[in-house]
Protein backbone atom coordinates (compact mmCIF):
# COMPACT_ATOMS: atom_id res chain seq x y z
CA UNK A 1 0.00 0.00 0.00
CA UNK A 2 3.12 2.34 0.81
CA UNK A 3 4.36 1.72 -2.27
CA UNK A 4 1.60 1.40 -4.73
CA UNK A 5 -0.51 4.39 -3.41
CA UNK A 6 1.97 5.97 -0.91
CA UNK A 7 -0.83 5.66 1.77
CA UNK A 8 0.42 4.28 5.39
CA UNK A 9 -2.18 1.86 6.18
CA UNK A 10 -4.28 2.89 9.44
CA UNK A 11 -6.57 0.73 11.68
CA UNK A 12 -9.84 1.53 9.51
CA UNK A 13 -7.64 -0.34 6.73
CA UNK A 14 -6.79 -3.19 8.58
CA UNK A 15 -10.52 -3.31 10.30
CA UNK A 16 -11.63 -3.33 6.16
CA UNK A 17 -9.67 -6.29 5.88
CA UNK A 18 -10.22 -8.10 8.73
CA UNK A 19 -14.48 -7.58 7.94
CA UNK A 20 -13.99 -8.65 4.19
CA UNK A 21 -12.14 -12.39 5.48
CA UNK A 22 -15.04 -12.52 8.67
CA UNK A 23 -17.96 -12.27 5.66
CA UNK A 24 -16.00 -14.42 3.35
CA UNK A 25 -16.13 -17.46 6.27
CA UNK A 26 -11.94 -17.00 6.98
CA UNK A 27 -12.31 -16.46 10.45
CA UNK A 28 -8.66 -18.25 11.62
CA UNK A 29 -7.26 -15.84 8.58
CA UNK A 30 -8.81 -13.00 9.80
CA UNK A 31 -7.79 -13.80 13.80
CA UNK A 32 -4.46 -14.53 12.35
CA UNK A 33 -4.37 -10.68 10.90
CA UNK A 34 -5.39 -8.98 13.84
CA UNK A 35 -3.00 -11.23 15.79
CA UNK A 36 -0.03 -10.20 13.43
CA UNK A 37 -0.95 -6.28 14.06
CA UNK A 38 1.32 -4.26 15.98
CA UNK A 39 -0.72 -3.83 19.11
CA UNK A 40 -1.62 -0.13 18.68
CA UNK A 41 -3.39 -1.38 15.30
CA UNK A 42 -5.24 -4.03 16.93
CA UNK A 43 -7.95 -2.30 18.77
CA UNK A 44 -11.45 -3.01 19.81
CA UNK A 45 -12.88 -2.59 16.24
CA UNK A 46 -10.85 -5.50 14.60
CA UNK A 47 -12.05 -7.79 17.50
CA UNK A 48 -15.75 -6.98 17.48
CA UNK A 49 -15.28 -7.31 13.48
CA UNK A 50 -14.36 -10.94 14.08
CA UNK A 51 -16.63 -11.30 16.32
CA UNK A 52 -19.53 -10.25 14.27
CA UNK A 53 -17.97 -13.16 11.55
CA UNK A 54 -18.64 -15.74 14.40
CA UNK A 55 -22.18 -14.97 14.87
CA UNK A 56 -22.89 -15.26 10.96
CA UNK A 57 -20.46 -18.72 10.95
CA UNK A 58 -21.67 -19.97 14.54
CA UNK A 59 -18.08 -19.97 15.82
CA UNK A 60 -18.46 -20.68 19.57
CA UNK A 61 -15.54 -21.39 20.36
CA UNK A 62 -13.80 -18.19 18.47
CA UNK A 63 -16.29 -16.61 19.57
CA UNK A 64 -15.66 -17.11 23.37
CA UNK A 65 -12.19 -16.17 23.01
CA UNK A 66 -12.62 -13.03 20.81
CA UNK A 67 -14.86 -11.88 24.16
CA UNK A 68 -12.47 -12.53 26.54
CA UNK A 69 -10.08 -10.48 24.72
CA UNK A 70 -12.19 -7.69 24.49
CA UNK A 71 -13.04 -7.86 28.32
CA UNK A 72 -9.49 -8.45 28.94
CA UNK A 73 -8.75 -4.90 26.80
CA UNK A 74 -11.32 -3.11 28.86
CA UNK A 75 -13.69 -2.09 25.89
CA UNK A 76 -16.60 -3.85 26.49
CA UNK A 77 -19.79 -2.37 23.89
CA UNK A 78 -23.26 -3.93 24.73
CA UNK A 79 -23.06 -5.48 20.64
CA UNK A 80 -20.50 -7.51 22.62
CA UNK A 81 -22.87 -10.15 24.60
CA UNK A 82 -25.55 -9.42 21.97
CA UNK A 83 -22.96 -10.75 19.19
CA UNK A 84 -21.98 -13.49 21.28
CA UNK A 85 -25.26 -14.77 22.56
CA UNK A 86 -26.44 -14.97 18.92
CA UNK A 87 -23.35 -16.66 17.86
CA UNK A 88 -24.50 -19.29 20.31
CA UNK A 89 -28.15 -19.43 18.84
CA UNK A 90 -26.71 -19.90 15.27
CA UNK A 91 -24.87 -22.92 16.79
CA UNK A 92 -27.90 -24.32 18.01
CA UNK A 93 -26.62 -23.83 21.86
CA UNK A 94 -29.44 -21.75 23.38
CA UNK A 95 -28.79 -23.31 26.88
CA UNK A 96 -25.65 -21.62 26.90
CA UNK A 97 -28.05 -17.83 26.30
CA UNK A 98 -28.14 -17.65 30.21
CA UNK A 99 -30.48 -15.11 31.06
CA UNK A 100 -30.35 -12.80 28.24
CA UNK A 101 -33.45 -10.83 28.58
CA UNK A 102 -34.61 -7.94 26.39
CA UNK A 103 -37.15 -4.77 27.36
CA UNK A 104 -37.54 -1.60 25.50
CA UNK A 105 -37.57 1.51 27.06
CA UNK A 106 -39.34 4.86 24.87
CA UNK A 107 -39.10 2.16 21.70
CA UNK A 108 -35.02 4.00 21.11
CA UNK A 109 -33.37 2.21 23.73
CA UNK A 110 -32.98 -1.53 24.93
CA UNK A 111 -31.57 -3.20 28.24
CA UNK A 112 -29.62 -6.60 27.74
CA UNK A 113 -29.36 -8.72 30.75
CA UNK A 114 -26.83 -11.86 30.18
CA UNK A 115 -24.25 -13.53 31.78
CA UNK A 116 -20.44 -12.61 31.21
CA UNK A 117 -17.54 -14.70 32.86
CA UNK A 118 -19.50 -15.79 35.36
CA UNK A 119 -20.88 -12.51 37.00
CA UNK A 120 -24.61 -11.07 35.95
CA UNK A 121 -24.28 -7.90 34.09
CA UNK A 122 -26.69 -4.97 32.32
CA UNK A 123 -25.88 -2.86 29.26
CA UNK A 124 -27.81 -0.62 27.29
CA UNK A 125 -27.41 -0.49 23.58
CA UNK A 126 -28.48 2.44 21.71
CA UNK A 127 -30.67 2.48 19.44
CA UNK A 128 -29.68 2.56 15.65
CA UNK A 129 -30.76 5.03 12.64
CA UNK A 130 -30.80 4.47 9.01
CA UNK A 131 -31.97 7.00 6.33
CA UNK A 132 -33.38 6.31 2.91
CA UNK A 133 -33.76 9.06 -0.17
CA UNK A 134 -37.31 7.91 -1.73
CA UNK A 135 -38.38 10.85 -4.32
CA UNK A 136 -35.52 13.46 -3.26
CA UNK A 137 -36.82 13.83 0.41
CA UNK A 138 -34.80 11.70 2.95
CA UNK A 139 -36.74 9.61 5.55
CA UNK A 140 -35.24 8.23 8.72
CA UNK A 141 -35.69 4.84 10.46
CA UNK A 142 -34.63 4.06 14.08
CA UNK A 143 -34.40 0.75 14.68
CA UNK A 144 -37.57 -0.63 16.60
CA UNK A 145 -39.93 1.21 15.38
CA UNK A 146 -42.09 0.61 12.74
CA UNK A 147 -41.03 2.16 8.79
CA UNK A 148 -42.84 4.73 7.65
CA UNK A 149 -45.65 4.03 5.18
CA UNK A 150 -44.11 5.71 2.75
CA UNK A 151 -40.84 4.81 2.22
CA UNK A 152 -41.49 1.41 0.48
CA UNK A 153 -44.25 1.86 -1.49
CA UNK A 154 -43.50 -1.31 -3.43
CA UNK A 155 -44.04 -3.20 -0.81
CA UNK A 156 -47.37 -4.62 0.00
CA UNK A 157 -48.73 -5.35 3.38
CA UNK A 158 -50.54 -8.39 3.86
Amino acid sequence: MVERYGLLPRVEHYGCIIDLLGRLGLLKEAQGLIERLPPIKRDATAWRALLAACRVYGDVKLGERVNRVLVEMDDQHPTDSILLSGTYAIAGRLKDLGSLQVTTEEQLDAKFKWKSLGKEESRVKEAGCSMIEVDHEWEENIDGLELHATMFPWQKKQ
